[in-house]
């Protein structure tokens, strides 16, 4: 089961990249996915990254006293409950309250970075992924075993210099900066996303083309769900949407594209 997990801040960061190390020992069948750098806000989104929020089943927004109005992480969220039911994007809270959480944000659930919260994240996990869920009682026991890890891993981070410039802005000055990021966006997508529409249909033949190669049949309402979330939601280039999909695709019948000289690519079977 595939997890994003969303971050903004070196604290954050932190708590990110530990979760992604330490949920699998908990739950083997989870695979959870942390982004290399802290995109700047407004920049396109790229096809990687659309990919892997496609595949995701559950989002987790690692939150810290400086990075509560971060317009990155809160993009991030934003397109993450355009993809999944909003009970499975989770705020996992450091040094931080429920209570704490305004704005958008405070539609999700969050927990608190502690025993009972984790604990009470990882029942969400493995309430998700239904057909690999462990008992109760397996979890707990497993979920004990792994806890103080984590638990040494959280309080190192806690008690790390925390940046709060960015906590600190006048509320005027994080309304601009919010305003800005919209005002952008709808600039993109005005620019980007309603001429890619009028080639949705063209894009569509172009996909099943290139899986007809490999005998790959995928239906068309399929594949122009994908089209219009890369190309209207993410503002993802059209080509780049159409080989996004086609490599989705194949890679989920096990086939990888090696690149050749000439640009050319040899499908191989793993």
């Amino acid at each position: 089961m595939k997890i994003f997990i969303s971050w903004s801040g070196p604290r954050s960061k932190a708590m990110a990249e530990a979760l992604k190390e330490w949920l699998p020992n908990v739950i083997q069948a989870v695979d959870p996915w942390v982004s290399s750098s802290d995109i700047d806000a407004g920049m396109r989104w790229t096809p990687a990254l659309a990919e892997q929020l496609q595949q995701t089943q559950l989002g987790i927004l690692c939150l810290t006293a400086e990075n509560l109005n971060a317009p990155w992480l809160l993009f991030e969220a934003g397109a993450l409950s355009k993809i999944i039911d909003k009970t499975r994007v989770c705020p996992y809270l450091l040094g931080l309250e429920p209570t704490d959480v305004m704005g958008p944000l405070s539609q999700f659930q969050a927990v608190v970075a502690e025993k009972d919260g984790t604990k009470k994240l990882l029942q969400t996990i493995n309430h998700v992924q239904i057909e690999n869920a462990l008992p109760e009682d397996r979890l707990n026991t497993i979920f004990n075993a792994f806890w103080p890890s984590l638990e040494q891993n959280l309080t190192d981070i806690s008690n790390s210099p925390a940046q709060i410039k960015e906590a600190k802005r006048t509320l005027e000055n994080k309304v601009d900066e919010i305003l800005n990021l919209v005002r952008a966006q709808s600039r993109e997508l005005l620019s980007t996303s309603q001429p890619d529409l009028l080639f949705i249909s063209d894009s569509i033949d172009e996909v099943k083309n290139e899986l007809s190669k490999f005998a790959i049949e995928v239906p068309n309402d399929a594949i122009e769900s994908r089209l219009k979330k890369l190309i209207i939601d993410f503002r993802v280039p059209r080509t780049e949407a159409i080989r996004s999909i086609i490599n989705y695709y194949l890679k989920e019948e096990g086939i990888e594209l090696a690149p050749e000289q000439g640009g050319r690519h040899k499908a191989s079977r793993k």
